[in-house]
């Protein structure tokens, strides 16, 4: 799919889940260029946020697959931590086997699954 199909799929779906824009709200998200809408954060699903809670609370081990901020697949075995809210985006806390935590944005987590 290309940025420019992936950047009017975002504001006909931006658009339908917010009905509540005026006019002028519509045109600035319909100038807004394909990098910005591709940093544009889209919330996820509240029984996606549920699987994140619970594998927290339970301390289990997930293989994870995001988009990275080079926009590049990865895929790991992680230990979820925390779940945590800055600028009106949310990111999931992780850390591996002995390494340093770091943070992944909920919305590009592609799969999230227990082990």
């Amino acid at each position: 799919m290309g940025s420019t199909t992936k950047a009017a799929i975002i504001l006909e779906n931006r658009n339908s889940f917010t009905p509540h824009l005026n006019n002028q709200n519509n045109q600035q998200l319909k100038i807004m260029s394909n990098n910005q809408l591709k940093d544009l954060y889209l919330p996820i699903d509240c029984g996606l946020h549920s699987e994140y809670e619970l594998a927290i609370m339970h301390c289990q081990l997930c293989r994870v697959s995001w988009l990275s901020t080079e926009n590049t697949k990865q895929t790991e075995i992680l230990l979820p931590q925390d779940i945590v809210t800055r600028d009106k985006q949310e990111f999931l806390i992780v850390k591996k086997n002995k390494g340093p935590e770091f943070e992944i944005r909920l919305d590009k987590i592609i799969s999230f699954e227990t082990l």
